[in-house]
């Protein structure tokens, strides 16, 4: 492909370019652009009142029935009023019960488990009226705007009545227009009284919001207040309390009040999502038969790979791996839940969690693994009990000396060198213990004391820490053996990108997951030791303080917007990039260079909005950016002209589609493979097999030979000599036959020899002929000249090599001469 007037074009093309960025300034500058005066803005234009003719209205009445009579659905209760209206009695009903659980006004006394609980429920309870609130004013403000429409057609067919009565129309239709109009008065009647009912829930809805955001902005400070006198002692030293206090109720009568709490939380939460608790159900039956069929595949699967060995080993727990993977997911979803209801589903989820662990795990690790199960259930009965009572102080110090008894154990017995051998987990799983160990021995000490918020919160902190380890490990593991297993299935090999990236998608999934799980871990810890909200409102006040230079200001959320909305248009367009190119583009029958046109573009697409988002982020203004872009087209005019020109000729490159990846081209005194087409330059592969970088520029404005452009056929020349005195018909014959005998070269175009040449040793002749595969031309005429060569010899042809006839004269010569 020779392309002799594209430097002209591209001269011609970068001064439009300039132009363009000129232009494109001017055009958004706010001084240059049309916008209206502020008079102009302020003139509104005038409604035109509309009246209908004498020979419109029956057509008109017809319409204005039909508009009654969807008016009248329009103004019956919506169903999300009528269960507003419902609930609502058995609501207050509730709030009356929480409010005799705990004294609002003695908040102070309350520990902080109590504190998160009680914010917990009111919270809840709050959130259920801020989301009445916003039904009932939404259907408010339908209706305010279905009166203003209204109000139209009531006065629109008052004045039609008027110009009837001018018009002397007959008095059936009178009749009927007087007849509209009663109609009209009656739904309006209605729709006034529907509103002012709507309007009489919201204000009494108003009041309640009112109320419910002063308790949780009471619990939320009384929170606060304990998160500072966390270490001060709340409580009698734990032998005083047992010699002078002793509970007045039995321990029988405290355990029953823990399950009836655990009743009652189970139930209020079912009650309030029992809309959900279907699909929570449907789920549940589709995780269940997705693992079954992966489990029912993986018998078929022989495999030598650990990692595939190990995820069909796991699935022969399907059941307990599809139930915990709902449990986990469920608790992902339901985050508003009760602390009482969250610690029912983690004992819950002991049962699947044992069974994959006891059958995945060392063996030796079996019976710490048991015991911390013991340590979290006995903690999870000490966090619903009351804490200042016997039973709750005798169950935390009992938890404390296990799990101090326990962790010495598995340090002296060593069991953690002996299950982590040789990987990279082991020195941050012997640290963790170490670390636990010692909260734990503070927390004895400080239950001992009195100090019995402070040591309620080391252990259950470290406890849940722990424990959610556990179960993110476990999570992690079976998600990336279902995700292994998946790949290997019939309808995951039917995709291309599984197929040729099945690692690299396995590798990739298992980072995402890995980082998520060490995401949701480090905000399980903050969580769990009460400082996640205050680390969240300080990391939030210091990512929005704004720095100033001059007139300039920006905050550290900006910077970290602009960096992120970066990253992630680069990750979201290779994604999009692997899926077309892999999987998407084959499939469908598009023209030649339009599947590589296609990526690109919406791989650029997908960062220039990356970059807009990214410029936005940091607070960058539109008429800013109009004096950039001016100021950018300046510099290209400048000192970026081979950029531009390279930009520009990427562009060519992927709308004309001269080249695409996997051409053989030539280009100067480059030629090989085009491995990729970048928007500023291409990257060709040369047949020694080194990558050249190859401006963009230089692919329009030099001579470029496309040797692959509209088919892969190639000509093969094989030029041969043979001796003088040979049969010229029977070499022409047998080079014709080497080639017909060759499975790859072509029929058509018919292969023909050539007889080229008288030379100095030899008669010369050429066999041209043609492939298909144009990628192994050279191994075909390779086989082509071992043919040639064996053809020859057993029909005793000789190739010659050059020969010269010396003549030596001598003296004696010269005399005979």
């Amino acid at each position: 492909i020779i392309n002799k007037d594209l430097p002209a074009m591209l001269n011609t093309k970068f001064k439009t370019l300039l132009s363009s960025f000129i232009l494109i300034s001017f055009c958004f500058t706010p001084s240059f652009s049309q916008q209206e005066t502020p008079n102009q803005l302020l003139q509104e234009k005038p409604e035109i009142e509309v009246t209908y003719s004498v020979t419109e209205v029956p057509k008109k009445i017809e319409e204005v029935t039909v508009y009654l009579n969807d008016l009248e659905s329009i103004i019956a209760p919506a169903s999300e009023i009528v269960k507003i209206e419902t609930t609502y009695v058995a609501f207050n009903e509730s709030m009356k019960e929480l409010r005799g659980e705990a004294d609002l006004d003695k908040l102070n006394e309350q520990f902080s488990r109590n504190l998160k609980d009680l914010k917990q429920r009111w919270g809840a309870k709050h959130q259920q009226v801020l989301d009445w609130q916003k039904i009932i004013e939404d259907r408010s403000a339908n209706l305010d705007e279905e009166k203003l429409k209204f109000e139209n057609i009531k006065e629109t067919w008052k004045r039609t009545y008027d110009n009837a009565k001018i018009e002397k129309a007959p008095k059936d239709l009178l009749k009927s227009i007087r007849t509209i109009q009663t109609q009209l008065n009656l739904k309006g009647k209605d729709l006034i009284n529907r509103s002012n009912t709507l309007i009489k829930y919201q204000s009494r809805i108003a009041e309640v919001n009112i109320e419910l955001s002063n308790i949780v902005v009471k619990l939320d400070e009384a929170l606060s207040l304990r998160r500072t006198e966390i270490f001060t002692r709340d409580a009698p030293p734990l032998w005083a309390m047992v010699i002078e206090s002793p509970d007045t109720v039995s321990l029988t009568n405290q355990v029953e009040d823990i399950w009836i709490l655990y009743k009652r939380s189970v139930s209020d939460f079912a009650g309030t999502e029992s809309d959900k608790l279907i699909y929570d159900l449907l789920l549940y039956i589709l995780l269940f038969l997705f693992v079954h069929s992966l489990k029912y595949f993986s018998r078929s699967i022989e495999t030598e790979d650990d990692a595939v060995k190990f995820a069909i080993k796991l699935l022969d727990r399907q059941i307990a791996v599809s139930f915990l993977i709902f449990l986990i997911f469920s608790s992902l979803f339901y985050t508003d839940a009760p602390d009482v209801l969250k610690s029912f589903i983690k004992i819950v989820m002991l049962i699947p969690l044992l069974r994959i662990l006891v059958h995945i795990i060392n063996p030796i690790l079996k019976l710490p693994l048991y015991g911390l199960t013991i340590l979290f259930l006995l903690n999870q009965f000490q966090q619903i009990a009351v804490t200042d009572s016997i039973l709750g102080r005798l169950i935390l110090l009992l938890l404390t000396v296990l799990a101090i008894a326990g962790l010495i154990w598995i340090i002296k017995k060593k069991l953690l060198e002996e299950s982590f051998e040789g990987k990279k987990a082991f020195g941050f799983v012997s640290f963790g213990v170490r670390v636990a160990l010692a909260l734990i021995s503070l927390a004895l000490i400080g239950n001992i004391l009195g100090y019995v918020s402070m040591a309620d919160l080391l252990v259950s902190g470290t406890l849940n820490i722990i424990y959610i380890a556990i179960l993110l490990f476990t999570g992690v593991a079976v998600l990336n053996a279902l995700i292994i297993l998946f790949l290997k299935t019939k309808p995951a090999q039917k995709l291309r990108v599984v197929q040729y990236q099945h690692e690299k998608i396995q590798f990739t999934s298992k980072k995402i997951i890995r980082l998520a799980a060490i995401i949701l871990w480090l905000a399980t810890v903050l969580n769990s030791y009460n400082i996640y909200d205050p680390v969240l409102a300080w990391l939030s006040e210091t990512l929005n303080r704004k720095w100033e230079i001059g007139s300039f200001s920006i905050a550290i959320v900006n910077v970290l917007v602009f960096i992120v909305s970066i990253w992630a248009a680069v990750i979201i367009s290779r994604t999009v990039r692997f899926f077309l190119e892999g999987d998407i583009l084959p499939r469908l029958k598009l023209p030649r260079g339009v599947p590589g046109a296609i990526s690109s573009l919406t791989t650029y697409s997908i960062l220039i909005l990356g970059i807009l988002v990214a410029l936005f982020g940091i607070g960058l203004d539109l008429s800013k950016l109009t004096i950039l872009v001016g100021a950018l087209g300046v510099g290209i005019g400048f000192g970026m002209q081979d950029l531009v020109n390279n930009f520009i000729s990427g562009l060519i490159l992927i709308f004309e589609r001269p080249i695409q990846v996997g051409d053989a081209v030539s280009v100067a005194d480059i030629s090989g493979r085009v491995k990729s087409i970048g928007i500023r330059s291409s990257i060709i592969r040369n047949w020694s097999g080194a990558d050249i970088i190859v401006p963009n520029g230089h692919l329009i404005s030099n001579q470029l030979t496309n040797w692959t452009m509209t088919d892969q056929l190639r000509r093969i020349e094989i030029k041969v000599g043979v001796m003088y005195g040979s049969d010229v018909n029977n070499v022409m014959e047998l080079l014709l036959n080497c080639a017909k005998e060759n499975q790859k070269i072509l029929a058509r175009p018919a292969a023909y020899v050539l007889f080229q040449d008288f030379g100095e040793s030899y008669l010369e002749f050429e066999l041209r002929c043609w492939t298909s595969d144009y990628t192994d031309w050279i191994d075909i005429r390779s086989e082509l000249r071992v043919a040639i060569n064996n053809s020859f010899e057993k029909e005793g042809i000789v190739i010659p090599f050059p020969q010269r006839d010396l003549h030596i004269i001598t003296d004696r010569t010269k005399d005979q001469l």
